[in-house]
């Protein structure tokens, strides 16, 4: 298992699908049988289209300074209503955070198990629009896991995601799993151990 604090791993060049397949080579280096595959801000860029339904679609990632940036920005109630209408009404309009992500993922299963867990609200209408995202981008999976709470308990062998408090609370309730965060800058200075990678194909 990678039990690293703070590993950066190279960066990803656009539009490559790089991310995932950094972690790949990890995945197929380690023993590795079951991942959690992240959905919001590591496969899908929701903020992007949230922005657009907030009317500020000149924000991009680069603008979001901190996990609760987007909360003090535009209040907790509009900035979620926004994320999750995403979902709800253009799901298919949500870009991708990299390129190559059916293929990457593909191969990514080819070696493990990988499910979709992302978290939000107990709603249908939001599962409905993510999984029809996934179709419509191509991107295949073994289960697909929305959750309210904490993802650190499911046990999984692998985490890939973008929370930062995320490789605390793996390594606190699952710490022979391995967490690989998704480098942006609102995730920096995590202390739990973790894998910094530039996208989901640097984990392959």
């Amino acid at each position: 298992m990678v039990r690293v604090t703070g590993c950066r791993l190279p960066p990803a060049p656009e539009d490559t699908g790089f991310r995932l397949a950094v972690i790949m080579k990890t995945i197929t280096d380690d023993d590795i049988d079951r991942v959690a595959l992240d959905l919001d801000s590591t496969l899908a860029a929701t903020s992007l289209t949230a922005f657009e339904l907030l009317g500020t679609p000149e924000y991009t990632y680069d603008d979001i300074e901190s996990w609760s940036w987007g909360l003090n920005k535009f209040g907790k109630e509009r900035y979620l209503n926004a994320m999750w209408h995403a979902w709800t009404i253009r799901p298919t309009d949500v870009p991708v955070m990299e390129a190559g992500l059916p293929e990457t993922v593909s191969e990514m299963r080819d070696h493990a198990t990988v499910d979709v867990v992302t978290a939000h609200p107990e709603n249908e209408a939001i599962s409905n629009g993510k999984k029809q995202w996934l179709d419509h981008i191509g991107i295949g999976y073994n289960d697909f896991v929305p959750v309210t709470s904490g993802k650190a308990e499911l046990g999984y062998d692998a985490y890939v995601d973008d929370k930062p408090a995320l490789p605390g609370e793996v390594a606190e309730k699952n710490p022979e799993a391995t967490s690989f965060v998704i480098d942006h800058q609102y995730n920096q200075n995590i202390e739990a151990p973790h894998v910094r990678v530039g996208g989901v194909s640097n984990t392959i």
